[in-house]
């Protein structure tokens, strides 16, 4: 046997290290926790701009699941700028971020989703240098401030409208000018492309076009009705709503 009389021995001390990988442990453990429970949505993309990684709020607010969303379902939608028309992808507020190398904030977005509606959102996005990753997307749902927005620009409309009519009304006592304004308003106010006022003369028992707009062709504006004919005729005789799906069907018998 031999005789071994030297024996070296290494001794390193790796504390420090310990500490540091577990606070490291930690604090992945944190991102993660506060990464799924957060209200907004959260979306990691890698460098082929593909998500690989998002948060239940994202698939909340996108209506897409994890599974969708990490597929890329959400490349074939169709997303809208605020004014409503399309947004292209280099506006996409990761794009953005990506290009210029800095955070962008609060790019409004709308969303179309594959039913048709619209989830309109706030989108801010900054790069992220980590490997496999280039930048973080934080989506907020805005539809329902969109909607109360909305509500509020309808109402305007409908003030501005109705103190329009009032101006009209007190300002002139020509009956065909006043009731011409008031078409005008109900038209542009209820969303339709044309409108019609006719008024029964007990006289005659004729129903008078006494205002009319967005109809110009003079086959659907005949003078007069009487009653129980054309489409107004009946209107008045039977009180009752009339229906018909295309117009040029009608023409001349209005």
């Amino acid at each position: 046997e031999k005789d071994l009389s030297e024996v070296i021995v290494s001794i390193m001390d790796i504390t420090e290290r310990n500490r540091a990988e577990a606070a490291i442990r930690l604090s992945e453990k944190k991102f993660k926790t506060l990464f799924e429970i957060a209200p907004i949505g959260i979306a990691i993309l890698n460098k082929e701009k593909n998500i690989v990684d998002a948060n239940y709020a994202l698939e909340r607010i996108t209506r897409l699941g994890k599974e969708k969303l990490l597929g890329g379902a959400y490349r074939s939608r169709t997303y809208l700028q605020p004014n409503g028309k399309a947004m292209s992808t280099d506006e996409f507020a990761s794009a953005r971020a990506l290009v210029e190398d800095m955070p962008i904030f609060d790019i409004e977005t709308g969303i179309v989703a594959e039913d048709g509606s619209v989830i309109w959102t706030l989108v801010s996005a900054a790069p992220w240098n980590m490997p496999d990753t280039s930048v973080v997307v934080i989506t907020q749902d805005i539809s329902e401030r969109k909607q109360a927005e909305e509500r509020i620009q309808q109402q305007l409309m409908r003030l501005t409208a109705l103190r329009d009519i009032a101006r009209v009304i007190t300002s002139s006592l020509e009956l065909h000018l006043t009731m011409g304004r008031i078409v005008s308003q109900i038209t542009n106010q209820l969303g339709m492309n044309a409108a019609t006022v006719l008024l029964f003369e007990p006289n005659t028992f004729m129903l008078e076009y006494i205002a009319t707009h967005g109809l110009t062709e003079s086959k659907y504006t005949k003078s007069s009705f009487r009653l129980g004919e054309g489409l107004a005729g009946i209107v008045a005789t039977e009180r009752r709503n009339v229906h018909t799906r295309d117009l040029k069907e009608k023409a001349g018998n209005i």
